[in-house]
């Protein structure tokens, strides 16, 4: 699965935005975590992947809470 830069999808009842950002860091990002780093593997088939790595655009991506 792949979200879209710019797209916003709810998560939990909490609406979030695929947001690019120009260098690998998990800084900002809605589900990192200081203690588990990421949300579970599981909850990927929901939120897609983060790293270019993963995405077929190349793009590197964090997932920001829309308030």
């Amino acid at each position: 699965m792949e979200r879209k830069i710019g797209e916003k999808f709810d998560y939990e009842g909490v609406t979030i935005e695929v947001v690019q950002v120009e260098n690998f860091s998990c800084k900002g990002c809605y589900f990192y975590n200081t203690n588990t780093n990421c949300k579970p593997q599981t909850a990927r088939e929901h939120i897609g992947h983060c790293t270019e790595s993963y995405r077929e655009d190349k793009k590197i991506v964090i997932f920001k809470e829309v308030k």
